[in-house]
């Protein structure tokens, strides 16, 4: 039989932000005006009908405290703290839970640098006696120390370095894992125009307290960039970089991995009307691991092209190839993309797009290619209407696997219907197919229409309806309306109510008939402020299934807040 559980969950406060506190004393003025004391009670209950008439009831009572002391810890204000402690504990028929996070941050900054510091620890402790099961008892930390240091001296390289510690600990009375990671970063950069020149190295280590040893990861990278004006209109950027990664772990070869980057980009506007961009790049790698070496290849290259031809007429152009070689393995593809758009009158856009994809693989031989073209339409109807149409195809083929077609169109009508409602309602076509055996086809067919409207100065409605149809392959129907009434009878009260309910239905292939579902569920939230800070929320779910195990499921929620 399984015994009541008795045994007391107690948070424990860190020393270490008594210490601050203590420290904090000294510019108290300034730490009251950072109080922040938050308390919170929970009450919550989830009521659960199955299919069979069976039920279950499952609930509990949840507090959170939260304190936060943030200000200035000096009176010139250069050395400034936070500091947060949140405890947060469950309680239900299973047993309890609780969970305290304490939070430091220490901030000084000067003329020239910045010194900032973290603390932040997690601590869990969990009784639980599930059914006629044994009593469990669990324990858990994490903690993480944070330093980073950031200099910048007028004539001198700025420097950057960071250091960071995590452990974690959990203890489940019968097995007990402990594990530390080390992470340190050191980097600089130094300007000269028009160049800047840079280099960090970093080093993360992974310990077990069990002795075993851990993987080491460290990477360093060096870097040269340049960014200059060659004439009025034309500027000549670029970068030029290796970097180095090694693994390494107990047992096991190094891995190691190292490459280069080059990339160049001129960019001129020879109007303001006209600006045009090439690029180039191109990365080498190469791979060691137990002797062998594996090299590779990423090189590519961009024209784009943006241009305001005449006054409302624009056009875009960019072309793009990338080339990869991965041992032995390359892959090769190019992409086209053509756009304009043009002001048919003040208030009439049009846009036009073009995108063409074309993909080669080797040594398989594969060859991939996809097309697209979209239009679109927008203009005003009158009455503070506006309308939207659009439409556009996509081809696709490959040398290894079917083709594929697709079209689409739509048009949307949405705007305000007056200073308290605004409405939309919008129609969209698909037809999609799939080419060669075993070929198939859908075709898909969607309404969707809401209405706002400010009934009074304290009372809302909102409705809204989606309607679906699918009459390929797979033949399916769907209907979803829901409807939110707002009601904010004073500015300390608010009650929010929505109701929905779906209808579908499916062709079963198997059983030669049409499957129907049916849901429905109400739900509604109450917020009530009681002054001085105290707030009450009170929240309710109810939802219903013609299928499945469950039947219905129904949650209460309600939270009690008190803000110092």
């Amino acid at each position: 039989m399984r015994q009541p559980i008795r045994t007391p969950i107690v948070g424990k406060v860190s020393a270490f932000a008594l210490v601050i506190t203590l420290v904090w004393s000294s510019s108290a003025g300034a730490i009251l005006q950072g109080l922040d004391l938050r308390t919170q009670l929970q009450y919550r209950t989830f009521d659960v009908k199955s299919r069979d008439g069976a039920s279950s009831s499952t609930g509990g009572m949840s507090s959170n405290y939260s304190l936060g002391l943030r200000g200035p810890l000096t009176p010139w204000a250069k050395l400034v703290g936070n500091l947060t402690v949140n405890s947060l504990a469950n309680t239900d028929e299973f047993g309890k839970q609780q969970n305290t996070n304490t939070v430091f941050n220490l901030r000084s900054y000067e003329r020239t640098y910045t010194l900032t510091m973290g603390y932040v620890q997690n601590r869990y402790r969990s009784i639980r006696q599930l059914a006629e099961g044994p009593l469990t008892v669990s324990n858990g930390e994490e903690s993480s120390y944070d330093l980073n240091f950031f200099m910048e001296e007028p004539s001198y390289p700025t420097i950057n370095l960071q250091f960071r510690r995590r452990s974690n600990l959990l203890d489940t009375g019968t097995n007990t894992s402990r594990h530390r990671t080390n992470s340190w970063l050191a980097g600089a950069f130094y300007e000269v125009r028009p160049f800047r020149f840079s280099v960090d190295q970093s080093k993360q280590t992974v310990a077990f307290s069990t002795g075993a040893s851990g993987s080491t990861v460290a990477h360093r990278r060096m870097a040269i960039a340049f960014d200059e004006k060659i004439l009025d209109g034309l500027t000549f950027s670029g970068e030029l970089s290796k970097d180095n990664s090694e693994l390494t772990q107990p047992g096991r070869a190094v891995n190691d991995l190292s490459g280069s980057v080059k990339s160049f980009r001129l960019t001129a506007t020879p109007t303001p009307a006209i600006v045009i961009n090439a690029e180039k790049y191109t990365r080498d790698s190469t791979q060691r691991f137990s002797g062998d070496a594996v090299t590779g290849r990423n090189a590519g290259s961009s024209l784009r092209f943006r241009s305001e031809v005449l006054p409302g007429l624009g056009l875009n152009l960019t072309k793009a190839h990338n080339a990869r070689d991965d041992a032995g393995r390359q892959v090769s593809s190019d992409n086209v993309n053509a756009s304009a758009h043009a002001f048919l009158a003040p208030d009439v856009i049009l846009n036009v797009s073009w995108y063409l994809i074309k993909q080669l693989t080797l040594p398989d031989v594969v060859a991939a290619k996809s097309t697209t073209t979209v239009a679109t339409v927008q203009a005003p109807m009158g009455m503070g209407l506006d309308l939207t149409v659009d439409a556009g195809t996509t081809k696709s083929s490959t040398t290894q696997g079917p083709s594929f077609d697709s079209k689409f169109a739509g048009a949307a009508v949405r705007g305000a219907l007056s200073a308290d409602a605004s409405a939309g309602l919008a129609y969209r076509w698909n037809d999609y197919s799939t080419g060669g055996l075993g070929s198939s086809g859908q075709k898909t067919q969607s309404l969707d229409a809401n209405l706002s409207w400010v009934v009074t100065r304290s009372i809302g409605l909102n409705a809204h309806v989606n309607y679906y149809l699918n009459s390929g392959d797979n033949i399916s129907e769907y209907i979803s309306p829901y409807i939110d009434l707002r009601w904010t009878p004073n500015t300390m009260s608010a009650l929010t109510l929505r109701y929905n309910f779906s209808k579908s239905r499916q062709w079963d292939w198997t059983l030669g008939r049409f499957i129907n579902q049916g849901d429905q569920g109400l739900s509604g939230r109450l917020t009530q402020e009681l002054g001085g800070g105290s707030s009450l929320d009170v929240l309710y779910d109810f939802q219903s299934s013609s299928l499945g195990s469950i039947a219905s499921q129904r949650s209460l929620q309600v939270y009690f807040n008190h803000r110092l």
